[in-house]
């Protein structure tokens, strides 16, 4: 979903919801419900942010729950191994800040 493969009304083969929304009248309605304006304005919103601190989506949002102390799990999405390498990869990253202008 962070990573914006859902924006602009796209559904990628094999991807998560993708494939729940086709599965079954359940799958759909758990489709609409992490998938919908809502959601999908929120991811616009985090890949900005994550563009000004200059880390994929996907580390941004792993680097925001790790800092925050209210998260108590940090899930992922991801459906094959090479999607973790990302995760991986910005695990010890600090979020830098914005610059003010």
């Amino acid at each position: 979903m962070l990573s914006g493969k859902y924006l602009a009304g796209a559904w990628p083969q094999n991807a998560r919801f993708s494939t729940y929304r086709r599965s079954s009248d359940r799958g759909e309605v758990m489709t609409r419900r992490f998938v919908n304006d809502k959601t999908l304005k929120t991811t616009e919103l985090v890949l900005g942010l994550a563009r000004e601190c200059n880390l994929s989506p996907v580390t941004f949002a792993d680097r925001m729950d790790a800092e925050s102390r209210f998260v108590p799990l940090r899930s992922s999405g991801a459906t094959r191994v090479e999607q973790s390498a990302t995760r991986l990869k910005g695990r010890r990253r600090p979020i830098a800040q914005p610059k003010a202008d």
